[in-house]
């Protein structure tokens, strides 16, 4: 078994845990307010560096447009036929030609290369028809900015500007083209010996032909850009938006980067600075803080330790001699107090607590010797039950009495023995819905369930027991227990059983008595209206059974009554109902027979009646007779009074027609 922490390093730990946090959370907090702060300045830094480039390049750019519009003004139709007086005009113009190192070139209309200065740039064939920049300004009369792209005859990357040629009407008759390369110190290499930090970059960037037209670094001149999506800010400044902010780029390195647009041409530059570079210093100053909380934390550490180790001495010294005091008996002793701050009181404490647990194993003592003296001796079973471990765990000595069997053979079956499986499950589940109950807070203390169970004995007879049982959740084993009180209820049962027995059947004959036969008939009768089956019933009075009585004596009148029973047992059907109203009258109760049907058992019954004899110990057969009056149910509507009084009806009507014979009521 693993030891547990002991109490001075649980909370040395939870000091070092409370400064580690604290150290933590103020270096997050310091960290991030530092980086929008680096962020907030980076952020400016780069933007005024952007926007001043964009400026410069922007001038310079509008500058060199200005120059060939200028030379373009001075260009007359008649050196459009003449080639040769184009030359003096651009060897005039130096300004232009040092603007335009890589040449100037003049067009027709048609795009037809009319001149070109120097002269070791003319290409047979090479004339701008096609070019984008010369269809524009045709088409717009205004100036242009070529795709960048390699020279056709330079090879190097360069840009072309163009612009417009007009007569004096206003005309176009052609264009003035001149080509930069993008290495030009003059406009764009001076990017090329700028840097942002150690690993960052300048870039101008082409929105229109999705080019990087050049950058600090010469080789990404003429790289297409990042796909959309690839990085959300180049996706910004693709739309328009001057600014910085900080994103991962294509190359999935998070950089700050910072755009200006170049209004005249539309292109924008940028400055990207990785993120790690930028914030380099706050993470060096982020080290040396938790450099510093690691090591003030082992000193706080020691130090906790030993005033804790201090404080608690006493404590130490109490818990060493309560382990001392865990003897045979384990009675607590009183401690010393040694100290009067909170150690103090927790020995003083310990001191009340040992009293008042002495008094009280007293009283438990006291109190099980009562109880024990209680279960021990009443007549009742007492049990407890363990109702997810399904056992057994208290037996009281009456279980022998009543069953047979001792507590220490109860303990050993299993909870439910010798009974039918299926009650086995019925009692089982029974005890699952009171041990759900329970942990739901449905059930608990003060709540009785009392049941009437049969119970197997030892000698193989069977016992009704009356148990009242209350269920619990046992803080022991932390199951849902039941506690309760069985006693044998056998012979009430029994004594149940006879008394309604005789409250139904009649004492002498053992048919159904009149209230039992009334309450029998409103049911079927019920049931016949509701499903529309026939029902029939007979009155049936013995003939002549006063003069039995009065020649013979009561006992005799008593045979013949029983005489009647036994021809009703043989003659009825099952699902029939014979009764005694009272005296010598009965009634039959025919379900599911109609008036013919009816009819038919009647006259076999009175055909019986009449062969039935009763013979007397002389010797001497009594014979008798009976009337029968019929009945049967018709229609919805109705009771049971109305038509017993129909058979009675009919029944003093055969009486009348002179006795021993059947009538049916119409």
């Amino acid at each position: 078994m693993r030891q547990a922490l002991t109490l001075k390093t649980k909370i040395t730990l939870g000091v070092l845990v409370l400064f580690l946090v604290g150290i933590g959370l103020l270096t997050w907090l310091t960290t991030t307010r530092l980086r929008e702060g680096v962020v907030g300045v980076l952020s400016d830094q780069q933007f005024a560096a952007v926007s001043y480039v964009a400026s410069e390049i922007d001038q310079d750019i509008r500058f060199r447009f200005d120059s060939l519009a200028s030379t373009a003004n001075a260009i007359t139709p008649e050196m459009l036929t003449d080639p040769a007086k184009l030359d003096p005009l651009l060897l005039n113009r130096p300004v232009l030609l040092s603007l335009f190192a890589n040449g100037v070139a003049v067009a027709n209309r048609t795009g037809k290369n009319i001149s070109i200065y120097p002269k070791s740039l003319t290409q047979p064939g090479a004339d701008f028809d096609r070019l984008e920049y010369f269809q524009e300004v045709m088409a717009t009369g205004k100036r242009s900015l070529g795709k960048p792209r390699l020279g056709r005859v330079t090879k190097t990357p360069g840009v072309a500007f163009a612009v417009p040629i007009k007569d004096q009407s206003g005309n176009l008759i052609g264009a003035l083209i001149g080509f930069v390369a993008l290495a030009d110190p003059s406009l764009f290499g001076q990017l090329e010996s700028a840097n942002v930090g150690k690993s960052g970059w300048i870039a101008i960037g082409d929105p229109k032909y999705h080019l990087i037209v050049t950058a600090s670094d010469p080789s990404r001149a003429l790289e297409v850009m990042p796909k959309r999506g690839a990085n959300l800010m180049l996706d910004r400044f693709l739309d328009g938006f001057e600014g910085s902010g900080v994103a991962v780029n294509s190359r999935g390195i998070e950089t700050l980067t910072s755009a200006r647009q170049i209004p005249s041409v539309g292109w924008f530059v940028q400055a990207v600075l990785p993120t790690e570079e930028a914030y380099a210093p706050m993470h060096a100053m982020t080290n040396a803080i938790y450099g510093l909380a690691a090591g003030m934390a082992v000193v706080i550490g020691l130090v906790t330790w030993m005033v804790i180790r201090r404080l608690l001495a006493p404590l130490s010294l109490a818990t060493s001699r309560i382990r001392a005091m865990t003897g045979a008996k384990g009675d607590l002793q009183e401690l010393p107090i040694t100290s009067r701050d909170e150690v103090g009181e927790l020995v003083a404490s310990f001191n009340q607590l040992a009293a008042q647990r002495r008094q009280a194993d007293g009283a438990l003592r006291a109190s099980e010797r009562m109880h024990r003296l209680l279960t021990e001796n009443v007549q009742e079973v007492v049990f407890i039950v363990d109702a997810e471990a399904k056992r057994f765990l208290y037996m009281s000595p009456a279980i022998e009495r009543t069953t047979g069997y001792t507590p220490q053979e109860i303990y050993a079956l299993p909870l439910y023995h010798g009974i039918a499986p299926e009650e086995i499950r019925r009692r089982l589940d029974s005890l699952d819905r009171h041990v759900a109950a329970v942990r739901a807070g449905d059930e608990g203390e003060g709540r009785y369930f009392t049941a009437e169970i049969e119970q197997p004995t030892k000698d193989g007879r069977t016992l009704w027991m009356e148990v009242t049982t209350s269920y619990y959740h046992d803080e022991a084993t932390g199951h849902v227990c039941g506690r309760g009180v069985g006693r044998d209820v056998t012979e009430r049962k029994r004594l149940l059983k006879e008394l309604e027995a005789q409250a139904r059947t009649d004492a002498l004959t053992g048919l159904a008595n009149r209230r039992h036969f009334l309450e029998r008939a409103e049911v079927e009768l019920a049931r016949a209206q509701r499903y529309g089956g026939p029902l029939s019933v007979f009155m049936l009075d013995l003939d002549y059974f006063k003069r039995i009585n009065d020649t013979h004596g009561h006992k005799v009148g008593d045979l013949v009554l029983c005489r009647m029973a036994q021809i009703f047992a043989t003659t009825l059907r099952e699902i029939d109902l014979p009764g005694r109203m009272g005296g010598e009258e009965f009634a039959v109760l025919l379900p599911e027979t109609d008036a013919e049907s009816a009819r038919a058992v009647a006259e076999r019954l009175r055909a019986t009646i009449a062969e039935a004899k009763v013979v007397l110990d002389q010797g001497l057969p009594i014979d008798f007779t009976a009337s029968i009056g019929v009945a049967t149910a018709k229609g919805p509507d109705g009771n049971i009074d109305m038509l017993l009084s129909k058979a009675d009806k009919a029944l003093y009507e055969a009486k009348n027609q002179g006795r021993n014979r059947v009538t049916v009521a119409a």
